[in-house]
């Protein structure tokens, strides 16, 4: 039997390494310039991180492996769950030692480990390098990965040619060259698959990749700063767009003058899902209430994938899958609690 997820006490750290001013300013920064526009991410959804060394001896916690005078390798990345937009210097971010869960994730790429681990134990390696701030994102598996500055997103350009049977010839005629992931289920699975990507690309002698798109599922764009992440996701997306008009086909923005009767017509099922946040907030298909900005998107995301290609729906078992993970009902409670927060303020 697979040991139990960390119980939320587990998840609160006493004390609060000083972050860099400036590195913090940047992340935040960022967070609301990405989190800003709901045609990029929408509730809870997308991550970014930056990494730092920082003087050991600065940090006031043990165990770290590293001696007095040394630099420990961490990683500033936002909270699981929390909105993009909301991220502020008091809340909302998790700071985390890379090198834990760096190692993690390639013990159980490079076959060290016999079996991929369960849930419950990524979670846990997780919450073991947590230094300060809240629970992290469950994608710092990749993060940890990648270089020095991530931003993901769940972009309606970009899932429109992500959520068809023809994705991946459609990200080659867009971004030739660029590096490609099936779709695996958030958390572990994902990092392993974008671990093995990785690989591929080392082995052809290939440089690492800066931007990755995962089928029916987002983008994710690397740079040397948070900045420059931001603008080439802002740049992938744009190419998106001025192919859309190019080719005669309809973008909308996710807004509620969505034609909700022309995807209807289309004949595409909304008892389907497309991404997994429709799981997580729509288990039982997209429909009235709830978070409308995910149920914008999905229609947004389905018109455009209809006029592109053949719709590709997630398949029933990672529907299922998705819907027994602990760190995605983790992320639905949050939502409803993030979204009871705003009705009460409009009250």
């Amino acid at each position: 039997m697979d040991e139990p997820a960390p119980a939320e006490d587990e998840w609160k750290i006493q004390g609060r390494p000083s972050l860099p001013g400036k590195l913090l300013q940047e992340f935040l920064d960022a967070c609301h310039a990405v989190g800003a526009d709901k045609a990029l991410v929408q509730t809870g959804g997308g991550n970014i991180s930056v990494k730092v060394s920082m003087p050991v001896d600065t940090l006031g916690a043990d165990g770290l492996g590293a001696k007095a005078g040394q630099q420990a390798s961490l990683m500033l990345i936002k909270a699981s769950g929390t909105d993009l937009a909301e991220v502020s210097a008091s809340r909302g971010w998790s700071l985390v030692q890379q090198d834990v869960i760096g190692t993690f994730v390639h013990a159980q790429g490079d076959g060290k480990s016999s079996e991929q681990k369960p849930e419950a134990e990524y979670t846990r390696a997780i919450a073991s390098a947590l230094m300060s701030g809240a629970r992290p994102s469950m994608e710092t598996g990749f993060h940890a990965l990648l270089g020095k500055a991530i931003v993901h997103t769940h972009p309606v350009a970009i899932n429109g040619l992500l959520c068809t049977e023809e994705w991946e010839s459609l990200v080659d005629k867009l971004y030739p060259g660029s590096c490609k992931v099936a779709f695996a289920l958030p958390g572990l699975p994902l990092s392993l698959a974008i671990w093995r990507a990785l690989a591929r690309f080392t082995v052809a002698g290939k440089s690492s990749p800066r931007r990755i798109f995962l089928q029916n599922h987002g983008l994710i764009c690397v740079g040397e700063t948070l900045a420059e992440a931001v603008s080439l996701t802002q740049d992938t997306v744009k190419t998106a767009i001025d192919h859309y008009y190019d080719e005669g086909i309809t973008y909308q923005a996710p807004t509620p003058g969505l034609d909700r009767a022309f995807v209807a017509q289309s004949g595409i099922d909304f008892t389907q899902h497309l991404f997994p946040d429709s799981v997580v907030f729509f288990p039982d298909g997209i429909g009235p209430g709830g978070r409308q900005d995910i149920a914008l998107a999905w229609l947004a995301i389905a018109h455009l994938a209809w006029q592109v290609g053949s719709v590709h729906y997630l398949p029933a078992d990672a529907v299922s899958s998705l819907l027994a993970m602990e760190a995605e009902r983790f992320r639905r409670r949050q939502g409803v609690v993030a979204s009871s927060s705003a009705l009460s303020a409009k009250a």
